[in-house]
């Protein structure tokens, strides 16, 4: 390579390095503005799986509280028929009652959604050691 050639290389170098750098910054943004996007994908995938595990809950919890109450209704049918006396009636129902709650508890369903997507540390440590 002759002088002049050389020269003309030399006259160029920084603005080479400054295309370089540009280049580089350029990369690094465009990695940054991508890792802050899958980090928001993230985050709203993981609102959008809470929410739909409290609307599973909540449909579950209904469905349950539904067939307690139809349980309920049903041996109060059953037992008016039956023509015993009110007292029996009552010492059935509470009998019966116990074994529907056994089975079927009501609950507040708003309250187990709440406690089953967000538990308290204690409900955590807890479920752990059952």
């Amino acid at each position: 390579m002759n002088e002049s050639n050389t020269n003309r290389l030399r006259r160029w170098e920084p603005y080479i390095y400054l295309l370089l750098v540009i280049v580089a910054a350029a990369s690094i943004a465009v990695l940054v503005g991508e890792l802050v996007h899958q980090q928001h994908q993230t985050r709203r995938l993981a609102v959008q799986i809470q929410k739909q595990r409290t609307d599973s809950i909540l449909r579950s919890c209904r469905d349950q509280n539904k067939r307690h109450d139809t349980a309920t209704a049903y041996l109060n049918q059953l037992l008016k028929k039956s023509g015993v006396s009110a007292a029996r009636r009552r010492q059935s129902q509470v009998q019966v009652g116990g074994f529907i709650n056994a089975l079927a508890p009501k609950q507040n369903c708003l309250k187990l959604a709440q406690r089953t997507v967000h538990p308290t540390p204690a409900q955590i440590t807890r479920q752990r050691s059952e």
